[in-house]
């Protein structure tokens, strides 16, 4: 039997708590949908609502869901009788928390609400100007000769970005779709173009300086953007209008005031304004005389790619669209990868998605049947296959811990917190702590400050052969430490779900914890233990990932 605290806390659970949030929010995952009609009968059921950060089940892009996540635990929790006392950070949410029971002790952080309401009308100012300081950078950027040599051209788009961790000594690595490209025969790579997506605005100049000797070739977008795309952009949100005061509910809570609130505070998203500027150059593709036969899309299902299908099922309808899912993570508790009936009607989802191993195909197989799937090599993953040769004759070092870090800030800082306070309270003699950060990841002053901490900037396979304990968040790296024989500890964050495909693993190799007392514990027990071999896990590398071979190439396209 569970043991529960009788305050729940909204910053800080308890690890059962934290547990439970977890099961709560998998079992949510039809609701939400259910919750996405309601949303759109609620509004002016204008298609582009679907490109909005309230419409994206993502948890990084609006707080929407992990709130509702939220009440969903307090329901829970007071039919079992298992708290006296709830401390929440919003006034909108103690609000509903007490019409639903009024009888429940409520308590507001007021110093968390304050900031938090203030951070939150700064982050629209702050969004404001971003979008205008990216459009007037792609609008100074913009070739009208670029655009000109692709009137009367048919070709083939493949989706990359422009962002932070592609560029390395000024050099463009592209990471995503190059490995899948560089498997098409002669006749489609001819037809090729890479789109890049801005992601870093600052440096979307000198990134076009970067590519000019790259052997892939490029077709950019801001070329063929107008002044008034931007403008549309900028203010889509707004200019799609109010939600409706018709009561929208959600497990006998009436959750119509966090929704508008959240909406009012995405305006000016900059995946948003993204999106549409994806939609809009498939448009002015089209006026260009382009003709795009078909589009490689790398497709996690979020805002930004709806644009991109939205834009090809309007005005190339009957050219193709995959949605390549090159990646591994947590297909149980991320409900956004997986298409919904809405998002088919709207038309925003790929003809075909094309996944990584049968594990995860028979995961969407269970979804409704709304796209085609396919099962494809692993693009990012392929150097993982070449690492036998060399680790057979290596041993682990017993003294490194190697912390992993992924793209999601929030879970990254999270992370910091919990180094900072295991720091001192190891020996650093015999401990080494090291960390791999994700290169879009801000890294905490504290963690630059620390003596006995090193940051990394080598080969992350180089990092985990050498590590004794590997220890991350929502990072694809913890399934390469787990493939190459290494013990792993999984880190949650105690106000979050966990985002991470291990978490139901052999608990003798992968261990979980949610704050640094576990965590210490987890380490010690660990090194106690026999040390573990260097070793590649033939069958485990198999079942995640598919070698490129000559023959697979046409996975990728029709």
């Amino acid at each position: 039997m569970e043991k529960y605290h009788k305050i729940l806390n909204q910053d800080k659970l308890s690890s059962s708590q934290t547990k439970l949030l977890n099961r709560l929010n998998k079992a949510n995952k039809k609701e939400f949908v259910k919750l996405l009609e309601k949303f759109f009968s609620s509004t002016s059921e204008n298609k582009k609502w679907i490109m909005t950060p309230i419409f994206s089940r993502d948890f990084v892009q609006s707080k929407l869901f992990s709130d509702i996540n939220f009440l969903t635990l307090i329901d829970y929790l007071v039919k079992k009788k298992k708290i006296q006392k709830i401390i929440v950070n919003s006034f909108l949410l103690k609000k509903i928390i007490k019409k639903r029971f009024p009888n429940l002790v409520v308590k507001l952080k007021l110093s968390v609400a304050f900031k938090r309401n203030l951070l939150q009308y700064l982050g629209i100012i702050l969004n404001f100007s971003k979008l205008i300081i990216c459009s007037c950078l792609m609008l100074f950027s913009k070739s009208n000769q670029r655009k000109k040599n692709f009137q009367d051209k048919k070709i083939i788009l493949v989706e990359t970005f422009f962002s932070k961790n592609l560029v390395s000594k000024n050099n463009f690595i592209e990471r995503y779709n190059k490995e899948a490209y560089l498997k098409f025969p002669k006749s489609l790579k001819r037809d090729s173009y890479f789109f890049p997506i801005n992601l870093s605005i600052l440096k979307i100049r000198s990134n076009l300086e970067n590519i000019k000797n790259e052997k892939i070739k490029f077709i950019h977008p801001l070329d063929f953007l107008e002044l008034s795309d931007y403008i549309e952009s900028i203010f889509l949100i707004p200019s799609l209008g109010k939600i409706k005061n018709k009561p929208i509910n959600f497990k006998n809570y009436e959750i119509t005031s966090i929704v508008k609130s959240y909406n009012f505070y995405s305006y000016f998203n900059y995946s948003t304004f993204l999106s549409n500027l994806n939609y809009n150059f498939l448009r002015r593709l089209r006026n260009n005389r382009t003709n795009v036969n078909f589009i490689l899309d790398w497709y996690e299902n979020q805002i930004i790619d709806k644009g991109v299908s939205m834009g090809k099922n309007q005005f190339f309808e009957s050219s193709k669209i995959k949605g390549h899912m090159g990646f591994i993570n947590d297909f149980e508790n991320i409900h956004y990868y997986y298409p919904t009936e809405l998002e088919k009607k709207l038309k925003c989802i790929p003809d075909e998605i094309l996944l990584l191993n049968k594990n995860i195909l028979k995961k969407f197989k269970k979804n409704k049947k709304l796209t085609n799937y396919k099962i494809v090599p692993s693009s990012r993953n392929q150097q993982i296959f070449n690492l036998r040769p060399k680790i057979n004759k290596k041993f682990i070092n017993k003294n490194i811990i190697l912390f992993i870090l992924s793209a999601n800030q929030e879970e990254s800082e999270f992370i910091y917190k919990i180094i900072q306070e295991i720091y001192y309270k190891i020996n650093h003699k015999k401990l080494e702590i090291r960390l791999k950060a994700h290169p879009n990841s801000k890294i905490s002053p504290f963690i630059k400050k620390a003596k006995n901490i090193f940051i990394s900037d080598q080969s992350i396979y180089k990092e985990i052969l050498n590590a004794a304990i590997v220890v991350g968040g929502g990072t694809t790296a913890t399934i390469e430490a787990q493939i190459l024989n290494k013990n792993i500890i999984l880190v949650g964050n105690n106000s979050e779900i966990m985002l991470n495909p291990l978490m139901n693993s052999n608990k003798k190799f992968v261990k979980t914890c949610f704050d640094s007392t576990s965590l210490i514990k987890n380490i010690q027990l660990y090194l106690k233990a026999k040390p573990r071999k260097n070793h590649l896990n033939k069958k485990l590398l198999n079942s995640y990932f598919i070698k490129f071979e000559k023959n697979l190439n046409k996975n990728f396209y029709n």
